[in-house]
């Protein structure tokens, strides 16, 4: 897996610091195989009787991450952990439609992707829980993923301002006709070890059929969340209505492939304005992947007969944005980055990041379009109904074979892990608790539904239980990741409460903890609670930070402002150096 250069630069801490500081009956899956250890822990004594529920079957799958050289620039496209308990076939669909989409972000948007945590998502593809359809949810485009972006890994540089000239969205994507398409590189060849890489080979551009049109889902069908680095979606395959028909594997892959993409854009500093969240995701929803084919933003946005919002009020709008004003910031989005082949795309951006900071107003458009905003909305009318595929790139025999992936019957601790994730990331760690146990209780030992189940016990209280579970899985010859912030926290919490309040940890208790804090982020942990707690240690020790200390917490209060506990850490390692 290739991490952000300032991540690779983590592995070096733990070296520093000892310097530092003086499912269904009808389909048979394939059963689990038995590829972990199992730990040996006592079973949990419980106080009362409890019925416990019925074993539920599910299916899983592992999609690897995809890694792709595009040009000078690695990007990388995070894997999938599916629990479903739709058929296998359609299981099967789904996942093999999810694949196409890696590729497709890696191509057109690598941005875009490259903004994106580096952990697994956790897909529920679920029939037995109707689609809400109810508006879009704050939770859906909020989460804090690889917690600093650097520009030297392909991600944005805040710092150079790369946002404001509109070179983070616009060179990434190549959106420019400008740029030759055969001069863009497309994958060749895969080499699968823990993730996938792809090699680039050029292609030619061609013509693009439209064909018929498939139309966006609307709110429900897809529903994203993410907390403490960890990203979960609720994919619901069922028919949501008695009117409506049910969605396809394809419309479903693309409506969560397109809310993963713009979520991102809440890892840029201010985040991004609903109207350009609305626009964009409409434009990656609606491109066509095949095999044999990519078409970005396939299709007429804009009916003849539909009466337009004005572009005044859509792009005044912090709220969920209702259809006709999508349409409309569907329109703008694509003639900004992709109108006359692109040229007003820098100015677009500029004008995107002015309006997220400042306000709306008609010289702030003369400044960046050279037109009033009347004038641009009436552009938009016509503009919005005759574009269709802003590029069509033929395929046939260059692109590779995904990864093989494996559908197969879920065993009860990865199903209790990934629904227990879920609900985290829902704020529900109480109900993830429950799930975990449950599972703990059926006589499950799996690491990394222990690794999981230690978390929540030490973060809800129950420390002993939580001591006891990390014990056994750091005696592993490979613990699980998730379990090393588990054993920093409790080396933490038992080094507190062996000394008076305010005194310092020494020298070698925090190197102890940051030892392992350093592994975890190694290993992807890069939270902003991970980042929190290694500035409470920080703060807590008695001796001086190595300056290398200090310049990743000031990254880190660069990515979470309002963190106090961050903030605090990075003035402390100042004053001492």
């Amino acid at each position: 897996m290739n991490y952000p250069s300032w991540t690779r630069r983590v592995l070096s801490v733990a070296c520093l610091l000892s310097s530092a500081w003086s499912g269904r009956a009808e389909d048979k899956p394939v059963t689990a195989p038995a590829a972990e250890p199992v730990v040996d822990m006592p079973q949990y004594v419980v106080q009362e009787t409890r019925v416990l529920p019925m074993v539920k079957s599910w299916r899983y799958v592992r999609v690897p991450a995809l890694v792709m050289e595009r040009g000078k620039q690695t990007v990388v496209v995070p894997g999938y952990e599916v629990l479903s308990n739709v058929s296998e076939k359609n299981t099967r669909l789904f996942v093999s439609e999810i694949q196409l989409r890696q590729f497709a972000g890696a191509y057109m948007w690598p941005m875009l992707v490259n903004l994106q945590p580096r952990q697994p998502l956790v897909v529920i593809f679920d029939e037995t829980k109707q689609a809400s359809l109810t508006p879009d949810s704050s939770e859906a485009i909020a989460w804090s993923g690889d917690p600093i972006a650097a520009s030297d890994a392909g991600s944005a540089d805040f710092a150079s301002g790369a946002f404001d000239s509109g070179a983070w969205l616009v060179e990434a994507q190549g959106v420019s006709e400008r740029e030759a398409i055969n001069s863009m590189p497309i994958p060749g060849e895969i080499v699968e070890e823990a993730s996938s890489r792809v090699d680039p080979r050029p292609v030619e551009k061609s013509t693009f059929d439209i064909g018929s049109r498939r139309l966006p889902l609307p709110p429900g069908y897809v529903v994203l969340t993410a907390r403490e680095g960890l990203i979960a979606a609720q994919v619901n395959a069922d028919q949501p209505l008695a009117s409506a028909e049910k969605p396809t594997e394809e419309q479903l892959a693309a409506n969560l492939s397109a809310w993963i993409s713009v979520a991102s854009l809440q890892n840029l500093p201010g985040g991004a304005p609903r109207w350009f969240d609305a626009g964009l995701h409409r434009l990656i929803e609606l491109t066509d992947v095949t095999p044999t084919r990519l078409a970005f933003a396939q299709g007429i946005v804009m009916p003849a007969q539909k009466r337009l919002a004005s572009l005044q009020v859509v792009l005044a709008k912090t709220g969920a944005l209702t259809e006709e004003e999508k349409l409309v910031a569907t329109a703008f989005v694509h003639h900004g980055l992709y109108g006359d082949n692109g040229k007003h795309a820098e100015q677009f951006m500029k004008f995107t990041e002015r309006v997220t900071k400042g306000t709306l107003s008609d010289a702030l458009f003369k400044e960046c379009f050279g037109k009033t905003m009347k004038q641009v909305d009436q552009e938009l009318a016509t503009y919005g109904r005759s574009f269709s595929a802003f590029r069509s790139i033929e395929t046939r025999g260059q692109m590779p074979s995904m990864p093989e992936f494996t559908v197969r019957e879920a065993t009860q601790s990865e199903a209790a892990r990934l629904l227990a994730d879920a609900l985290i990331t829902q704020g529900k760690p109480d109900r993830a608790l429950d799930e975990l146990r449950i599972a703990y209780w059926r006589g499950e030992r799996e690491p990394e539904m222990l690794a999981v189940l230690a978390a929540l016990e030490e973060r809800l209280g129950s420390v002993e239980r939580a001591r006891k579970l990390s014990g056994a899985l750091m005696a592993l010859p490979k613990p699980p990741v998730r379990v090393l912030p588990v054993e920093a926290k409790l080396v933490y919490r038992e080094a507190v409460a062996a000394r008076a309040d305010g005194a310092k940890l020494t020298v070698a208790e925090t190197r102890k903890i940051l030892s392992l804090m350093a592994r975890a982020i190694r290993e992807g942990q890069n939270s902003e609670e991970v980042w929190a707690f290694f500035s409470e240690v920080v703060l807590r020790s008695e001796g001086k930070p190595h300056e290398s200390i200090g310049a990743f917490l000031a990254q880190a209060a660069k990515r979470y402002p309002g963190n106090t506990t961050i903030r605090q850490a990075v003035e402390f390692a100042r004053v001492k150096s």
